[in-house]
């Protein structure tokens, strides 16, 4: 009798789309414009940048040592349930569901619609947001090959479109804006005030997807140390496409022209191929959105679907497919999202994922101390370079980044504390109500 076929696995060239599609997305075409209503220094701008790509790469050092320690799907809430307590990390994998990717998944959507809709008016942004989040759902719900396929290619076509735009706008640009990036005195305060602290928390969203392959690690080949490469590929490639963005953006578009402002690429496209051009730009950047949404979807699910293999009351999210393709899981995240989409506005949704994802992310490293110091320090494969520096250089910046956040926008940073706090507490009332069915009926 033949065997069923084995489930099919995602390859390095997948992998490493899934990091540059979860990381390039809504923030960096969008969050410039809140920066720059509290700075005007070029140097300070770009200083966050790169402050948010050191973060990001001490963060996938760190997950891919976790993620080689504990190799099956879930990412955060993986590694919190098997190092620390189940109840933390179930909070941590609910947290990332509704925060980490509903959220986001909503505000790219969103996002997608301003631009489509400022490019081409006759187009509501609303209907735009809804029909591009019901296509980024269909690329997942099928087969293997359709959702790596399909995924690979809108990813790459991405950023092929944002390396033409910096080259184009740069070429086309009548002249460039008088802003200078060499630091001064008058940016030391800047840096080390807390307006820069809220600022990173847009910054560090905009890196938010780094670790989206470690979700679905379960999911990877195994040979080549597929994790581990495309984390560190992924994240090294964005840090330096944020920072050719960034300097694309402050050079071609007047600075006043973008304070506040969420439609920053189409701005810029604006300011240098005039409105016809714009709006070839303005439909060019919607469509880089559209890999975004994909990379969200298909990471994200895996946490849904993982959930349900641990938790037998909602075992149903675990349900896949005859292709294997965890469907349930797919519906119930973009239902999450839809929430988002039609009851948030942009900023608010934004730092209040913000702050609920640091914690996510702070606990995730932090337990990499707990883990070797249970482990004696063991370990095959990939480890840490230049440890403890990475981890602790996180954690000083992440922590900083929350302290200052919690000060300066105490309403966000405490809806997100709630949210955590409401995950334990789910945690312990499905533990309840499963002893509850265990328990020995009296007669």
């Amino acid at each position: 009798m033949d065997s069923a076929p084995a489930q099919p696995k995602f390859g390095l060239q997948t992998s490493v789309a899934v990091v540059l599609s979860n990381i390039i997305g809504v923030g960096v075409f969008t969050s410039l414009g809140f920066q720059i209503a509290e700075f005007r220094s070029g140097f300070v701008l770009l200083f966050l940048w790169f402050v948010g790509g050191v973060i990001a790469l001490c963060g996938a050092l760190t997950y891919a040592e976790l993620g080689a320690r504990y190799p099956k799907s879930g990412g955060e809430y993986n590694y919190l349930r098997e190092i620390m307590h189940p109840a933390l990390g179930f909070a941590t994998g609910m947290t990332s569901i509704v925060i980490g990717f509903g959220a986001p998944i909503a505000l790219v959507a969103i996002t997608f619609g301003q631009y489509l809709s400022s490019a081409l008016p006759a187009i509501p942004a609303l209907y735009a947001a809804l029909a591009v989040l019901a296509a980024g759902t269909a690329l997942h719900l099928f087969t293997y090959q359709t959702s790596s396929s399909s995924h690979t290619f809108v990813t790459y076509l991405k950023l092929i479109l944002i390396i033409a735009f910096c080259v184009a706008c740069l070429w086309f640009v009548p002249e460039f804006q008088p802003i200078s990036f060499a630091p001064t005195v008058e940016d030391a305060p800047l840096v080390l005030s807390g307006s820069f602290a809220v600022a990173l928390v847009f910054v560090n969203y905009s890196y938010l997807g780094w670790n989206a392959v470690n979700y679905m690690s379960g999911d990877l080949r195994s040979e080549g140390n597929i994790l581990t490469r495309s984390l560190l590929i992924g994240t090294l490639i964005v840090c330096l496409l944020y920072v050719l963005l960034n300097y694309t953006f402050l050079v071609v578009a007047p600075l006043d022209l973008m304070s506040g402002k969420i439609e920053i690429g189409f701005i810029v496209a604006g300011q240098a191929f005039h409105e016809s051009g714009a709006t070839v730009m303005g439909v060019g950047l919607a469509i880089m959105l559209i890999a975004t949404i994909s990379g969200m979807i298909l990471s994200g699910s895996r946490i849904v679907q993982r959930i349900g293999q641990d938790e037998p009351l909602v075992a149903i999210l675990a349900r896949t497919n005859d292709r294997y393709i965890p469907w349930v899981a797919v519906l119930v995240l973009t239902g999450v999202a839809l929430v988002f989409l039609l009851s948030g506005t942009f900023e608010a949704i934004l730092l209040y994922a913000g702050f609920a994802l640091g914690i996510n992310s702070t606990l995730t490293v932090f337990s990499v101390f707990i883990c070797r110091r249970k482990q004696h320090n063991r370990q095959q494969g990939y480890t840490i370079p230049w440890y403890p520096l990475p981890p602790v250089l996180f954690l000083i910046l992440m922590c900083g980044t929350l302290f200052y956040l919690l000060l300066e926008e105490t309403t966000e940073s405490l809806l997100g504390i709630a949210t955590y706090l409401a995950g334990i507490l789910l945690y312990y009332v499905i533990r309840r109500i499963e002893s509850r069915k265990l328990a020995p009926q009296a007669i």
